[in-house]
């Protein structure tokens, strides 16, 4: 699979407006931000013929996930937040765009929400979503916001 990686700051949200074919690049490095967001894009193939791109930003105590097959579309928004009252973290679709993705960015939430013991914002926006499809961009997604992030590096001479 194919696979382009960004990681930088708060800012530049190039990725997410208008993503670039996915293609083979070296792994990022990060550099501070001064208000501690970091972002980090990467576009992925799935099968031969489709392409995701998925965008995380990392806030203090939260996450904002976007994950699509075309740039800048929002179609839908469910949050998850850890409670006190369940063992499962409560979720609701904040908009709901229907289509394939009904339902599906709110179950995605409570497992990220839960796995990473952070309320997490999620909207994923695909034209056709099917199972295969959306456990691919879950698994995907987990990788992403379970990296580590690159040490800045000198630049070489």
């Amino acid at each position: 699979a194919s696979m382009a990686d960004s990681t930088t700051p708060r800012g530049n949200t190039s990725q997410m407006a208008d993503p670039a074919p996915a293609a083979e690049s070296e792994s990022p490095t990060v550099a501070p931000s001064r208000t501690g967001l970091l972002t980090r894009s990467r576009s992925v193939m799935f099968g031969d013929d489709k392409a995701v791109h998925l965008q995380v930003v990392c806030m203090a105590e939260s996450y904002y996930v976007w994950a699509g097959d075309s740039g800048g579309r929002m179609d839908n928004l469910a949050a998850a937040i850890q409670t006190r009252f369940d063992t499962m973290p409560a979720s609701r679709e904040l908009i709901d765009g229907g289509g394939d993705t009904s339902g599906v960015g709110k179950r995605m939430s409570t497992r990220l929400s839960k796995r990473l013991k952070a309320p997490v914002f999620l909207s994923v926006n695909f034209e056709q979503l099917d199972d295969e499809l959306a456990l691919f961009v879950e698994l995907q997604l987990v990788g992403l916001l379970t990296e580590q992030p690159s040490q800045p590096t000198e630049p070489t001479v």
